[in-house]
């Protein structure tokens, strides 16, 4: 069941973010925070990869990332850098390896192909906003390193 929302969470994370392309980022200001997101585990050509982030836990619930990058799966290393405001954020990733614009998932709803999520090792439940949120602050790490799970 936990499983399936976190595929039902992927999957409508990627047709929100059809639209969006790696140019898309944060407006600046003196408030906001430089952060990397950096994701491991590409596979060269293998996929375009989806980034997500998502500000709060509605957003997170309704699966409506707040930000979202799609990035060409050129190197086994990419990364975004988006201004945020200091708060709580969420991370998702996939690497769409059929280039079908969508996560394809098995028997109960189990993810075919490579996933990450902040707070996640890619073993057991991922749980929810609760575990997979993070604090970002000018205080804090300014570079979110996600490693894709292999398929």
């Amino acid at each position: 069941m936990i499983m399936n929302k976190v595929l039902i969470f992927l999957a409508v994370f990627l047709i929100a973010n059809i639209f969006l392309n790696n140019t898309v980022m944060a407006e600046s200001s003196g408030d906001k925070v430089s952060l990397t997101v950096t994701v491991k585990n590409v596979t060269v050509n293998g996929g375009d990869v989806y980034i997500a982030i998502y500000s709060s836990k509605d957003s997170h619930k309704q699966e409506v990332p707040d930000y979202g990058f799609i990035e060409a799966s050129e190197t086994p290393e990419l990364s975004v850098t988006v201004n945020l405001s200091p708060g709580e954020y969420a991370f998702a990733v996939f690497q769409d390896i059929n280039n079908n614009g969508t996560l394809d998932t098995g028997i109960f709803g189990i993810p075919k192909e490579p996933v990450a999520l902040s707070n996640w090792s890619g073993k057991g439940l991922p749980g929810g906003w609760e575990k997979q949120k993070m604090t970002i602050g000018h205080d804090t790490g300014r570079n979110i390193v996600l490693s894709l799970s292999s398929k």
